[in-house]
């Protein structure tokens, strides 16, 4: 359906520079984002609007075929209409989805793991405030949650622990440095009073 509904929206642009613009950019979104590495996770956001678009075009072309096929046939239509306007609308209501993703209404193993995601996001905001300036390289984050680190301040961050190695380069450029402390931390970050240690909010991190 999705290609038909782009075809049909490539198709009913009259000027070939709109088409030349809304397709390249989705082309090139789509090209650019699967070869670059990128902390961004919902780049498909910036095409949405093509996509909807398009979407569009398909239910327009429907509705103008049913004008076609009933001109004279005003309740019959309108029933057509409303009854394929109801059924994408009931194909696509998923009320468990719906609590599973933004309710604790289901059971705390059985909810998207909502409560431990908003356990996440409230330690991910208080960085800012436990750690004294911007310029730390935050290290032993939960995997991929140094994601949202990096999206909500200008911290860096990393879903590993620091080695030695890094360790020895970071200190001899003076870079500060912060760490989750999730009761494993070597030997030789527990020993330097320098690295900042942040207890985990829970044992998942």
């Amino acid at each position: 359906m999705s290609c038909l509904s782009l075809f049909l929206f490539y198709k009913n642009l009259n000027q070939t520079k709109y088409k030349v613009a809304f397709f390249s950019n989705l082309i090139f979104i789509y090209l650019f984002f699967s070869l670059a590495a990128t902390k961004m996770i919902s780049f498909c956001f910036i095409v949405s609007p093509i996509i909807f678009l398009s979407l569009s075009t398909l239910i327009y072309k429907f509705i103008t075929i049913i004008n076609l096929k009933t001109q004279k046939k005003i309740i019959i239509k309108n029933s057509i209409i409303c009854g394929v306007l109801i059924f994408i609308s009931w194909a696509n209501l998923n009320l468990r989805r719906i609590a599973y993703k933004h309710t604790l209404l289901i059971t705390a193993n059985d909810n998207d793991k909502r409560e431990e995601k908003i356990t996440d996001s409230k330690f991910i905001k208080s960085l800012c405030t436990i750690l004294p300036d911007k310029d730390f390289v935050i290290f032993n984050c939960k995997k991929e949650k140094n994601i949202p680190i990096m999206f909500y301040s200008s911290f860096i961050a990393y879903d590993r622990i620091l080695n030695k190695e890094e360790y020895n380069i970071l200190t001899t450029k003076n870079t500060k440095i912060a760490v989750i402390d999730n009761g494993s931390l070597p030997q030789f970050i527990l020993e330097d009073k320098t690295i900042i240690k942040i207890k985990s909010p829970n044992k998942t991190w």
